[in-house]
C-alpha cells in the first residue's frame, strides 16, 4: 500500500476579498511497481571432451542465454541480480557450480571475474544486463566416472526498487 500526503501551498494573496474557500486542483501520477522477468531457455555446452577440461582454462567458456524484460523500468533504473547454486564444490581452489555428473562443476563468469556462489551483480538499464558464462571444471588428476548428458541449476534473482 502507498500513502501521498498531499500538502498544497495557498497563499493569502490567492484569495479574492469575499472568497472563503477557493478549488485547488491536484495533478499526479501514481507509478506501480515495476514488473521484470528473467527469461533462459538453458544453455547448451554442446560436446565436452574430458581431455579438454583444464583448471584455468577456457575451454568451452560458454555465454549464459538469457533475458531481462520490464514492462515497466525501475524508478532508478538500477539492479542487483544475485547468482546462487543449491550444489557448491570448491574445484582445484574455486567456488563451482555441481553438475549431477560426479568431479564435474562449472565456474561462473562475469565477463572475466569468477563469481562465488551467491554472488551479487549491481547494474543498470542503460549498462545492459551483465554477460554471464560457464566454464566446465574438474578436479586435477580426477578422470571424470560417467560420460553422458550433464545438468546444473542455477538461480538468478533480481532486486530492483
Amino acid at each position: 500500500m502507498t500513502s501521498i500526503l498531499l500538502i498544497p501551498r495557498v497563499l493569502a494573496d490567492d484569495f479574492g476579498p469575499n472568497e472563503l474557500e477557493k478549488n485547488i486542483t491536484f495533478t499526479l501520477e501514481v507509478i506501480g511497481k515495476a514488473e521484470c522477468s528473467i527469461t533462459s531457455r538453458g544453455t547448451d555446452l554442446g560436446d565436452v571432451y574430458e581431455a579438454q577440461i583444464v583448471d584455468g582454462g577456457e575451454y568451452k567458456k560458454t555465454l549464459i542465454d538469457y533475458s531481462i524484460f520490464c514492462s515497466r523500468p525501475p524508478k532508478n533504473n538500477a539492479f542487483k541480480m544475485k547468482l546462487s547454486w543449491s550444489r557448491e564444490a570448491q574445484i582445484n581452489g574455486k567456488s563451482a557450480l555441481l553438475t549431477n555428473t560426479p568431479n564435474l562443476g562449472l565456474l561462473v563468469y562475469h565477463d572475466n571475474t569468477l563469481l562465488k556462489n551467491n554472488a551479487v551483480i549491481d547494474f543498470t538499464i542503460f549498462s545492459g544486463q551483465p554477460k554471464l558464462y560457464v566454464i566446465p571444471t574438474k578436479p586435477n588428476g580426477v578422470a571424470l566416472q560417467q560420460a553422458g548428458a550433464f545438468n546444473a541449476t542455477l538461480v538468478m534473482s533480481l532486486d530492483y526498487q
